[in-house]
């Protein structure tokens, strides 16, 4: 009875699970999955070891897959490294052993076990929306931020209220902007068109 039966508690996990994310092409920079999310992606996996391919969308007559983020429809470690990524971002994700297959090894021998992978990703698509989609949305909040801003200038009454609320004129735009950023991480798919 006496003894100290507590576990002790595990070492803290690096942010990602391990998973490392180099950025090969940037995307939107605020669109981005969740867990949930359907996303679309072209990639190309190989074994770190010795560079080798051992899977891709991007061979002749391949289209891009897609998978719901958290359903366990692709390697753990690739669900990790698209979350951090942005619509239209093209990366490099270093995945270990336990993120990936593991001890077992995976497609049929071809990765063997304890492999360590490397993936180049392309995120085409989130909810079946494209990054021209997401473009043609960006650009109407655009809009709507030069409309207030082009209000500002115009109308007095309008301008001695967001001065009182912002204190210049370069506030009220930071605000604005601030504004846009928001709308657009938030991304509402309902709002956005067809891909």
């Amino acid at each position: 009875m006496g003894e100290d039966t507590a576990a002790a508690a595990p070492a803290a996990e690096p942010p990602g699970g391990g998973v490392t994310h180099e950025i090969v092409r940037p995307g939107n920079g605020v669109t981005r999955p969740r867990v949930g999310s359907l996303v679309t992606v072209h990639y190309v996996g190989t074994l770190r070891s010795s560079g080798k391919t051992f899977d891709t969308s991007r061979t002749a007559g391949k289209k891009p897959i897609s998978f719901r983020i958290g359903e366990d429809q692709v390697i753990r470690g690739c669900e990790i490294g698209v979350l951090r990524m942005s619509l239209g971002e093209r990366a490099l994700l270093t995945i270990p052993s336990r993120l990936g297959y593991g001890d077992a090894g995976g497609g049929g021998g071809i990765v063997p076990p304890n492999a360590d992978l490397v993936f180049d990703v392309e995120l085409l698509e989130i909810e079946g929306r494209s990054v021209a989609a997401i473009g043609r949305y960006e650009a109407e909040v655009r809009k709507w931020a030069t409309t207030k801003l082009d209000a500002f200038d115009a109308d007095d009454k309008f301008r001695a209220k967001r001065l009182r609320e912002h204190g210049t004129r370069d506030g009220y735009a930071a605000f604005l902007d601030a504004k846009v950023r928001e709308k657009l991480s938030a991304v509402p798919m309902h709002k956005v068109g067809g891909a």
